[in-house]
């Protein structure tokens, strides 16, 4: 039992994590993302939906993989998420054109194969995830959770590691008073 508990704590953070910055990421480069969507075919409104839509399920998801890990919910959008991508891929290939994904975020690879070929992964994580259904609190997602996002000015710039709840307390005071943060080693945050 502790090994499944070990596995699905090895798959549920590092998904989260991936979710949570490509949807971030998604909501940030949001004019790269509406471009990649339209080269699909997805422009006007579909468009403008899609490129709210998908970021929020990315977030969302991510979120409720740690929240309420023994939900279904997170892991069903798993694969949901997992067969969206892979129908890009698809549409991407049937256009002929080089269509950059907006994976995670600018700059990314190009739309097609990959895509395709990563479904049966997505798929055996959620398979995963569900047969092994970790059921820790959602107090001890969050505490256990070693990713804070930075936001600067009202926008997402980046991504950090926080060890401790205790120091993802200070950066969140400090986020919310202005003050500089200097994150060093796994154990050090400076307030200022």
């Amino acid at each position: 039992m502790a090994e499944a508990g070990i596995a699905a704590l090895l798959l549920t953070f590092p998904l989260s994590g991936i979710l949570l910055w490509a949807g971030l990421e998604k909501l940030r480069e949001r004019g790269q993302f509406m471009g990649t969507l339209a080269q699909l075919g997805f422009a006007g409104r579909a468009g403008s939906l899609l490129a709210v839509a998908v970021p929020v399920a990315e977030i969302v998801t991510g979120a409720g993989l740690v929240l309420v890990p023994s939900a279904t919910w997170p892991v069903a959008s798993v694969a949901g998420l997992g067969v969206l991508f892979a129908v890009a891929g698809l549409l991407a290939l049937r256009t002929g054109r080089n269509i950059t994904c907006s994976c995670l975020g600018a700059g990314g690879s190009m739309l097609g194969r990959r895509q395709i070929g990563l479904l049966p992964a997505w798929l055996g994580v959620a398979a995963a995830l569900y047969l092994l259904a970790p059921d820790w609190p959602a107090a001890q997602g969050i505490q256990s959770t070693p990713v804070a996002i930075v936001v600067e000015e009202g926008r997402f710039t980046r991504a950090t590691t926080v060890p401790s709840s205790r120091q993802l307390y200070a950066l969140l005071e400090s986020l919310r008073a202005n003050r500089t943060i200097e994150v060093g080693g796994p154990s050090s945050l400076e307030v200022k």
